[in-house]
């Protein structure tokens, strides 16, 4: 039976092992070496043999390009060494783990982490570990850690990057006019479409466009019914104003219209005339819709 034939736990003897090392067989020496610990510890031959095919190993793979050919051998000479099993130099462990960290590192940061850790005082150790961490949300400590875990983002720039939720002066004055109206109810502003309406219940009836526009659209505000925890949509304003005589904004908003539509709801669209409406105005407006919504 050739050594090609065998399994790995059939092979003893010093001259088949260097069969395998001739054909670069690495895969199978690994097994090898796996499966036999005692076998080699007792066999000094076998032993030799084994520690000729490890020095030609890293001498192919100090010469190979591609270093990802050799991952999975890579990965057994890991774990060979973690479970003491055949246990390499320092120097020969390090490149062992530097090798898998750089395969690692685009693929699973965590995988290359987790290797990285054995040395980190290797330069390209220390890079992916200050990566990995980065990448990792802050822990939160408070009086419930033991049942609630809570984290924050990370290297928080100087910068302050809020804007206020409403844009204008008009805006603000509605939202305070329609929470104002309907003070047994919840108000939100800017609530997207897809969070109040059911897509599947309305897709055949919307072109491919409109169904696009279905995952992008807000709407400027509605009340919820919060009665049972349900909060359940009841009422859908849009606030228009001179920014919506574009054509690109015409057709955002024909859009939507047709969405409410097919959704069988009213979206009671707002438009100010003159300049001296104010919140008041808003107020009368809007009691004035619901009154008549309700006869």
């Amino acid at each position: 039976m050739s050594s090609a034939n065998k399994t790995t736990s059939e092979i003893i003897n010093q001259e088949e092992i260097y069969q395998l090392l001739a054909q670069k067989r690495w895969d199978s020496l690994l097994r090898f070496v796996w499966q036999n610990p005692a076998l080699i510890d007792s066999d000094s031959i076998i032993q030799h043999a084994i520690e000729t095919c490890e020095t030609e190993f890293f001498k192919e793979l100090e010469t190979e390009d591609n270093k990802e050919m050799h991952i999975n051998n890579l990965e057994s000479f890991y774990v060979l060494h973690k479970e003491r099993k055949h246990i390499l130099s320092e120097e020969k462990f390090r490149v062992v783990v530097v090798e898998l960290v750089k395969l690692w590192r685009n693929k699973d940061l965590k995988q290359a982490f987790s290797r990285a850790k054995h040395f980190p005082n290797d330069d390209f150790c220390q890079e992916v570990i200050k990566e990995y961490t980065d990448s990792i949300p802050k822990q939160v400590l408070h009086s419930q850690n033991q049942v609630i875990q809570v984290t924050e983002n990370k290297n928080i720039s100087e910068s302050d990057g809020r804007r206020t939720l409403f844009k204008s002066r008009q805006e603000r004055e509605f939202f305070a006019a329609v929470r104002e109206v309907f003070v047994m109810f919840t108000v939100y502003p800017n609530v997207s479409l897809s969070s109040i309406l059911d897509f599947n219940s309305i897709k055949k009836f919307l072109s491919s466009s409109e169904k696009d526009f279905y995952f992008k659209g807000i709407v400027d505000c509605v009340v919820f019914d919060h009665h049972q925890e349900l909060y359940e949509p009841k009422f859908f304003y849009e606030l228009d104003s001179i920014y919506h005589d574009t054509p690109e904004q015409q057709q955002k908003d024909k859009y939507k219209d047709n969405i409410f539509s097919a959704a069988g709801q009213k979206l009671f669209r707002i438009r100010r005339i003159g300049k001296n409406q104010n919140k008041g105005d808003f107020i009368e407006l809007i009691r004035d819709i619901t009154e008549k919504e309700n006869n």
